[in-house]
């Protein structure tokens, strides 16, 4: 039976990063963070996966007596803008971190990534 070192060091020696969580809000410092995170997936062989939180107004049009049906159309409608703008930003996001990894002749790396919405900070 190992002691509590030895047995630390084997499983530490045993862990395999397969992916990368990175945060991201597509700010200068998420490129920087993306960047350093292709670096580490390049040399482990890890796949990294984006997530972006953003911010989806919990409104409430004033309810009408007949238009009630009108105001969860325009909200349903209003939500699904929201969530199709977000993807085409972290599409085209993931489009220029493609083009990182070519300009620095990195190996292909799979990127991945979840948008949420919800509070950013929490």
């Amino acid at each position: 039976m190992g002691t509590d070192k030895e047995l630390n060091n084997k499983s530490t020696s045993q862990q395999i990063v397969k992916k990368i969580l990175v945060p991201v809000d597509y700010s200068e410092c998420s490129v920087f963070a993306c960047r350093y995170a292709l670096k580490i997936a390049s040399r482990l062989d890890a796949e990294i996966r984006l997530f972006h939180t953003y911010y989806s107004p919990a409104f409430d049009l004033i309810e009408m007596a007949s238009a009630v049906q009108t105001q969860t159309q325009l909200k349903e409608e209003t939500l699904n803008n929201l969530e199709a703008s977000e993807r085409e930003t972290a599409e085209n996001f993931i489009k220029s971190l493609k083009e990182y990894i070519s300009e620095n002749h990195l190996p292909d790396i799979q990127i991945s990534y979840e948008i949420k919405p919800g509070v950013p900070e929490d």
